[in-house]
């Protein structure tokens, strides 16, 4: 991203994000609580909403939804960004075509396009602005087992594949659910980080967050490894699961952040002597220095014993703000029944509850920071 918080920056990709995505299956296997305090009633355009202005429709006081795309099951994997002139584009897949598509708010109507129809294309898709404020998507190929980049140059769209002849996805290590990071940076090139699988046997399996960088510069690809079982005891460097969760940005100083959730394998004295090992559940954080990966662990499983059902952290997103600081929103997954709030300024972390209920609560989680500096999650 050309600007630090421009792919998760106004609300109103957001509320757009928050009408599409509960066409997803899954999101809630049960209704979410509800009270007198959280009204559920939908508040519609009206007909004569397609002459407004997008400052009008920006600046309502009310939730305004309206469908963009009503073409069957469509709207997984939503992601949004808004321009600075008002328009927004969505990305998108459809599942009754296995496409990805887009939509496009110019000021004053909806267009709909598929970007990409080649097989089942479209998961996992994320979406950010270029220098020229056109939009690309990155987003897993099923048929092929890679990921693939979609770049709009303001007439037509094109597709081709991230990092050819790596490994972005062979045997679909996410089995249908996962996030990859995806952000454009202020040279227009990109950085990408996923999920891919190195081992997988009877007696261990491995997977381990990985890069990609398109210089926009040349043209060429660079690929290599964020984690691949940072602080795991040396005997267990086969069991490690790393990345199937992972959002990215651009900090201040025009390099890549990446949170993510992890799994290591650790000892711990303070055990009961037959247990020699356990899991070491984490959210983390990775950064870039331009050499190499700085990697933080902001909240790990807070227990002295193998819990191997706690992971703090499974759907999450991140955001970093006009003064650099740093926000994480996440599933606590301790019993999937509440999101929370991680912020980082100055290097140190912090986290806190932003909401709980009895239980299946966080999933699609996105975050957005506004130019006020007032932070806007949606689950």
């Amino acid at each position: 991203m050309s600007e630090s918080i421009r792919a998760h920056n106004w609300l109103l990709p957001l509320m757009l994000a928050l009408m599409m995505v509960p066409l997803a299956p899954s999101l809630f296997d049960s209704p979410a609580a509800s009270s007198a305090d959280s009204p559920t009633t939908a508040v519609m355009l009206p007909p004569e909403a397609v002459d407004w202005s997008a400052g009008a429709r920006s600046g309502a006081t009310s939730w305004l939804r309206e469908a963009a795309d009503e073409d069957g099951d469509t709207g997984r994997w939503t992601s949004a960004v808004s321009a600075s002139d008002g328009q927004i584009w969505v990305a998108y897949y459809n599942a009754a075509s296995r496409d990805l598509k887009a939509a496009h708010w110019n000021g004053w109507s909806w267009s709909v396009e598929s970007v990409y129809a080649f097989g089942d294309v479209g998961r996992f898709a994320e979406i950010d602005l270029d220098s020229q404020g056109n939009p690309r998507i990155a987003c897993f190929d099923v048929t092929s087992a890679v990921l693939r980049i979609s770049r709009y140059d303001g007439n037509m769209w094109s597709t081709s594949t991230v990092a050819p002849g790596e490994n972005t996805g062979e045997d679909n290590p996410y089995a249908g659910v996962g996030r990859i990071g995806f952000a454009i940076d202020d040279t227009d090139s990109e950085w990408y980080s996923f999920y891919v699988e190195v081992t997988d046997t009877v007696s261990g399996y491995d997977y381990n967050l990985s890069f990609a960088f398109w210089d926009s510069n040349d043209g060429n690809w660079a690929y290599g490894t964020i984690d691949d079982g940072y602080g795991e005891r040396p005997d267990t460097d086969y069991w490690s699961d790393i990345g199937q969760f992972s959002s990215m940005s651009i900090g201040s100083d025009g390099r890549p952040r990446v949170a993510y959730d992890s799994e290591i394998w650790q000892g711990r004295d303070n055990l009961d002597q037959t247990v020699t090992r356990w899991p070491l559940y984490a959210l983390r954080h990775a950064s870039f220095d331009g050499a190499g990966w700085s990697i933080t662990d902001v909240h790990i499983n807070e227990t002295d014993g193998p819990v191997f059902g706690y992971r703090p952290a499974r759907w999450l997103d991140l955001a970093i703000d006009g003064n650099g600081v740093e926000y994480s929103a996440y599933q606590y997954t301790s019993s999937l029944d509440s999101v929370r709030l991680a912020t980082s300024a100055g290097g140190s972390w912090r986290h806190s509850k932003i909401n709980n209920v009895s239980g299946n609560l966080g999933d699609y989680v996105l975050l957005a920071v506004d130019q006020t500096g007032d932070i806007h999650v949606t689950y």
